[in-house]
Protein backbone atom coordinates (compact mmCIF):
# COMPACT_ATOMS: atom_id res chain seq x y z
CA UNK A 1 0.00 0.00 0.00
CA UNK A 2 1.47 3.31 -1.03
CA UNK A 3 -0.20 6.68 -0.48
CA UNK A 4 -3.45 4.86 0.28
CA UNK A 5 -3.36 3.05 -3.09
CA UNK A 6 -3.27 -0.71 -3.46
CA UNK A 7 -0.69 -1.53 -6.13
CA UNK A 8 -1.83 -5.02 -7.00
CA UNK A 9 0.45 -5.36 -10.06
CA UNK A 10 3.53 -5.14 -7.85
CA UNK A 11 2.42 -8.26 -5.93
CA UNK A 12 2.19 -10.62 -8.88
CA UNK A 13 4.82 -13.22 -9.66
CA UNK A 14 5.55 -16.89 -9.50
CA UNK A 15 5.85 -19.31 -6.65
CA UNK A 16 9.31 -19.69 -5.13
CA UNK A 17 10.80 -23.08 -5.97
CA UNK A 18 13.93 -25.10 -5.39
CA UNK A 19 17.19 -23.10 -5.32
CA UNK A 20 15.36 -19.76 -5.21
CA UNK A 21 14.33 -20.47 -1.62
CA UNK A 22 18.00 -20.94 -0.74
CA UNK A 23 18.75 -17.36 -1.80
CA UNK A 24 16.78 -16.12 1.19
CA UNK A 25 18.16 -18.74 3.58
CA UNK A 26 15.23 -21.14 3.50
CA UNK A 27 15.58 -24.79 2.73
CA UNK A 28 12.75 -27.09 1.77
CA UNK A 29 12.54 -30.81 1.45
CA UNK A 30 9.77 -33.25 0.79
CA UNK A 31 8.99 -36.77 1.82
CA UNK A 32 6.71 -39.03 -0.13
CA UNK A 33 6.20 -42.73 -0.66
CA UNK A 34 4.94 -43.83 -4.04
CA UNK A 35 5.33 -42.63 -7.58
CA UNK A 36 2.76 -39.83 -7.35
CA UNK A 37 2.80 -39.06 -3.63
CA UNK A 38 4.23 -35.60 -4.35
CA UNK A 39 2.06 -34.94 -7.39
CA UNK A 40 1.08 -31.45 -6.18
CA UNK A 41 4.44 -30.53 -4.65
CA UNK A 42 4.97 -26.83 -4.02
CA UNK A 43 8.73 -27.09 -4.48
CA UNK A 44 9.26 -29.51 -7.37
CA UNK A 45 7.95 -29.34 -10.93
CA UNK A 46 5.87 -32.15 -12.43
CA UNK A 47 7.77 -35.16 -13.72
CA UNK A 48 7.05 -36.03 -17.37
CA UNK A 49 4.81 -38.91 -16.19
CA UNK A 50 2.90 -36.63 -13.78
CA UNK A 51 2.45 -33.99 -16.48
CA UNK A 52 1.13 -36.66 -18.86
CA UNK A 53 -1.30 -37.89 -16.16
CA UNK A 54 -2.49 -34.33 -15.49
CA UNK A 55 -3.07 -33.69 -19.20
CA UNK A 56 -4.92 -37.00 -19.51
CA UNK A 57 -7.22 -36.03 -16.61
CA UNK A 58 -7.94 -32.68 -18.26
CA UNK A 59 -8.73 -34.44 -21.57
CA UNK A 60 -11.13 -36.87 -19.86
CA UNK A 61 -12.91 -34.05 -18.03
CA UNK A 62 -13.16 -31.94 -21.20
CA UNK A 63 -14.51 -34.88 -23.23
CA UNK A 64 -17.17 -35.48 -20.56
CA UNK A 65 -18.02 -31.76 -20.55
CA UNK A 66 -18.48 -31.70 -24.35
CA UNK A 67 -20.63 -34.84 -24.21
CA UNK A 68 -22.91 -33.18 -21.64
CA UNK A 69 -23.07 -29.96 -23.67
CA UNK A 70 -24.01 -31.94 -26.79
CA UNK A 71 -26.75 -33.84 -24.93
CA UNK A 72 -28.06 -30.75 -23.15
CA UNK A 73 -28.27 -28.71 -26.35
CA UNK A 74 -29.30 -31.60 -28.57
CA UNK A 75 -26.32 -31.01 -30.86
CA UNK A 76 -24.01 -33.52 -32.51
CA UNK A 77 -20.66 -33.81 -30.72
CA UNK A 78 -18.91 -32.67 -33.93
CA UNK A 79 -20.91 -29.40 -33.82
CA UNK A 80 -19.94 -28.81 -30.17
CA UNK A 81 -16.28 -29.44 -31.13
CA UNK A 82 -16.62 -26.94 -33.98
CA UNK A 83 -18.05 -24.26 -31.67
CA UNK A 84 -15.88 -24.91 -28.60
CA UNK A 85 -12.52 -25.24 -30.38
CA UNK A 86 -10.90 -26.61 -27.22
CA UNK A 87 -12.40 -23.98 -24.91
CA UNK A 88 -15.14 -23.97 -22.29
CA UNK A 89 -17.82 -21.42 -23.12
CA UNK A 90 -19.82 -20.36 -20.08
CA UNK A 91 -21.76 -17.33 -18.89
CA UNK A 92 -21.87 -14.43 -21.33
CA UNK A 93 -19.58 -16.21 -23.82
CA UNK A 94 -21.91 -19.21 -23.96
CA UNK A 95 -24.84 -16.95 -24.77
CA UNK A 96 -23.01 -15.86 -27.92
CA UNK A 97 -22.19 -19.41 -29.02
CA UNK A 98 -25.27 -21.32 -27.82
CA UNK A 99 -28.65 -19.69 -28.40
CA UNK A 100 -30.28 -21.76 -25.66
CA UNK A 101 -27.95 -20.24 -23.07
CA UNK A 102 -29.02 -16.72 -24.00
CA UNK A 103 -32.67 -17.61 -23.53
CA UNK A 104 -31.97 -19.52 -20.31
CA UNK A 105 -30.16 -16.50 -18.92
CA UNK A 106 -33.46 -14.65 -19.07
CA UNK A 107 -35.60 -17.42 -17.59
CA UNK A 108 -36.65 -19.35 -20.69
CA UNK A 109 -35.89 -23.07 -20.74
CA UNK A 110 -33.47 -23.81 -23.61
CA UNK A 111 -36.09 -26.21 -25.01
CA UNK A 112 -38.14 -23.17 -26.08
CA UNK A 113 -35.35 -22.15 -28.46
CA UNK A 114 -34.90 -24.27 -31.58
CA UNK A 115 -31.95 -24.34 -33.95
CA UNK A 116 -32.29 -21.50 -36.44
CA UNK A 117 -34.51 -19.32 -34.24
CA UNK A 118 -33.55 -15.66 -34.22
CA UNK A 119 -32.78 -14.11 -30.85
CA UNK A 120 -33.10 -10.34 -30.88
CA UNK A 121 -30.75 -8.55 -28.53
CA UNK A 122 -31.27 -4.84 -27.92
CA UNK A 123 -28.29 -3.95 -25.73
CA UNK A 124 -29.17 -0.26 -25.40
CA UNK A 125 -32.70 -1.13 -24.28
CA UNK A 126 -31.45 -3.99 -22.11
CA UNK A 127 -33.80 -6.52 -23.67
CA UNK A 128 -33.62 -9.89 -25.35
CA UNK A 129 -36.46 -11.60 -27.19
CA UNK A 130 -37.08 -14.71 -29.24
CA UNK A 131 -38.39 -13.95 -32.73
CA UNK A 132 -40.94 -16.80 -32.77
CA UNK A 133 -44.76 -16.48 -32.83
CA UNK A 134 -46.44 -16.64 -29.41
CA UNK A 135 -48.52 -19.69 -30.39
CA UNK A 136 -45.34 -21.64 -31.19
CA UNK A 137 -43.76 -20.63 -27.88
CA UNK A 138 -46.94 -21.74 -26.07
CA UNK A 139 -46.85 -25.09 -27.90
CA UNK A 140 -43.18 -25.62 -27.00
CA UNK A 141 -43.79 -24.60 -23.39
CA UNK A 142 -46.70 -27.06 -23.10
CA UNK A 143 -44.58 -29.88 -24.54
CA UNK A 144 -41.55 -29.13 -22.36
CA UNK A 145 -40.91 -30.92 -19.09
CA UNK A 146 -37.89 -30.29 -16.88
CA UNK A 147 -35.43 -33.16 -16.80
CA UNK A 148 -35.51 -35.41 -13.76
CA UNK A 149 -32.83 -34.43 -11.24
CA UNK A 150 -29.84 -36.73 -11.27
CA UNK A 151 -29.09 -36.19 -7.56
CA UNK A 152 -31.87 -37.13 -5.17
CA UNK A 153 -29.87 -36.59 -1.98
CA UNK A 154 -26.66 -35.03 -0.72
CA UNK A 155 -25.25 -31.57 -1.36
CA UNK A 156 -26.36 -31.33 -5.04
CA UNK A 157 -29.99 -31.99 -4.04
CA UNK A 158 -29.74 -29.61 -1.08
CA UNK A 159 -28.26 -26.96 -3.37
CA UNK A 160 -30.95 -27.42 -6.03
CA UNK A 161 -33.80 -27.26 -3.53
CA UNK A 162 -32.60 -24.61 -1.08
CA UNK A 163 -29.98 -22.18 -2.45
CA UNK A 164 -31.51 -18.79 -3.18
CA UNK A 165 -30.66 -16.78 -6.27
CA UNK A 166 -28.15 -13.89 -6.29
CA UNK A 167 -30.69 -11.09 -5.64
CA UNK A 168 -31.73 -12.94 -2.46
CA UNK A 169 -28.13 -13.37 -1.29
CA UNK A 170 -27.25 -16.93 -2.52
CA UNK A 171 -28.04 -18.20 0.97
CA UNK A 172 -29.68 -21.46 2.00
CA UNK A 173 -33.37 -20.65 2.40
CA UNK A 174 -33.69 -22.57 5.67
CA UNK A 175 -30.99 -20.39 7.27
CA UNK A 176 -33.12 -17.31 6.75
CA UNK A 177 -35.07 -16.07 9.76
CA UNK A 178 -38.78 -16.44 8.90
CA UNK A 179 -40.03 -13.77 11.34
CA UNK A 180 -38.75 -10.70 13.21
CA UNK A 181 -38.77 -12.76 16.42
CA UNK A 182 -36.23 -15.12 14.85
CA UNK A 183 -34.01 -12.16 13.92
CA UNK A 184 -33.77 -10.70 17.44
CA UNK A 185 -30.37 -10.65 19.13
CA UNK A 186 -29.83 -13.21 21.85
CA UNK A 187 -27.00 -12.47 24.25
CA UNK A 188 -24.47 -15.33 24.13
CA UNK A 189 -23.95 -17.38 27.26
CA UNK A 190 -20.25 -17.59 28.10
CA UNK A 191 -18.81 -20.20 30.43
CA UNK A 192 -21.46 -22.88 30.02
CA UNK A 193 -21.07 -26.03 28.03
Amino acid sequence: MKNGAWEKKKLTGTELRGKTLGLIGVSADQIGVGKNALFDSAIAPYTPDQLAALNHQADVIYADFKKKVAAGRRLPLAKVDEIAKGRVWSGADASVHFAGDAAAAFGAPPALVAAGNMICLAAAAGSISLDVPGEEIARRRAAWAPPAPSHLRGWPALYREHVLQAPQGCDLDFLRAPTAAHRRFVEPVVGRS
